[in-house]
C-alpha cells in the first residue's frame, strides 16, 4: 500500500506560520463578503512584503 518513492517534503521558510495567518484572514474576509478576492489577497501579500522588509533591516 505504500508508494516506493515518497514525494519531497514541502520547504518551510521563516515567514511560512505568518504568511499563512494572513492568507486565511485574506480568505475569511472573502468568504463573509468584506472584500473581493483580488483585494484581499493584495492586501495579504502587502502585508506579508513589509513584514519580510522589517525583518531584513534588522
Amino acid at each position: 500500500m505504500l508508494p516506493e518513492k515518497f514525494a519531497a517534503p514541502s520547504f518551510v521558510s521563516t515567514y511560512t506560520s505568518s504568511a499563512a495567518a494572513k492568507l486565511f484572514s485574506a480568505l475569511v474576509n472573502v468568504k463573509t463578503g468584506k472584500q473581493d478576492a483580488n483585494t484581499a489577497l493584495r492586501e495579504a501579500e502587502e502585508s506579508m512584503n513589509k513584514t519580510i522588509e522589517a525583518d531584513a533591516a534588522k
